[in-house]
């Protein structure tokens, strides 16, 4: 409703609901545990930790740490400490990273009640998994297709910052003065 405000606000939110009330009454029927299993492991065990990978490095090395330290500072008035460069920049990629590994290497059967799952339910895992990983590539291609090329669509663009305009204003005008020193 954000992006589409002629769009009745309380029809999409009853919309929402009543198709998620729908997906989630599988977890009801005698075999929901096992798809709730399912899918907790596809969808609950590395895709979290690629996914949480992708953001930390996209916000500390792509859109760049002194940024995001600035953008704090003038969101909340608070300048984070040597700690949190220390996270951001290098213990949680690492973290990630080798927790990932793990998961990899640790890969074992999955299993509901001492049973195998059949193939069948595991090639729905992975196609589960995959299409929660293809976001993050086919997003970045379309962003790169929309601004021009991927050099473009890596750097803020003028719809970045506070949407208030008085607020856009003494933001620029921090930023200039940030890049000055």
């Amino acid at each position: 409703c954000d992006l589409k405000p002629e769009w009745n606000k309380t029809k999409v939110t009853g919309c929402v609901c009543v198709v998620l009330f729908l997906v989630g009454l599988c977890y009801t029927t005698p075999g929901g545990q096992a798809i709730l299993t399912l899918v907790d492991h596809f969808g609950g065990t590395f895709v979290i930790f690629i996914l949480a990978l992708s953001e930390v490095v996209a916000v500390s090395w792509i859109y760049g740490l002194p940024r995001f330290i600035r953008d704090i500072k003038f969101m909340i008035n608070i300048t984070l400490g040597i700690y949190w460069k220390f996270c951001l920049m290098g213990f949680i990629p690492v973290c990630l990273s080798s927790i990932l590994i793990y998961v990899i290497y640790k890969n074992d059967p999955i299993t509901y009640q001492g049973l195998d799952f059949p193939p069948m339910a595991i090639y729905a895992g992975w196609s589960l998994a995959g299409v929660a990983l293809l976001q993050i590539p086919l997003w970045a291609l379309w962003e790169c297709y929309k601004c021009g090329g991927i050099i473009k669509a890596l750097r803020p663009n003028s719809e970045w910052g506070p949407s208030d305009k008085s607020m856009r204003d003494q933001w620029h005008h921090q930023s200039l003065e940030l890049t000055r020193l």
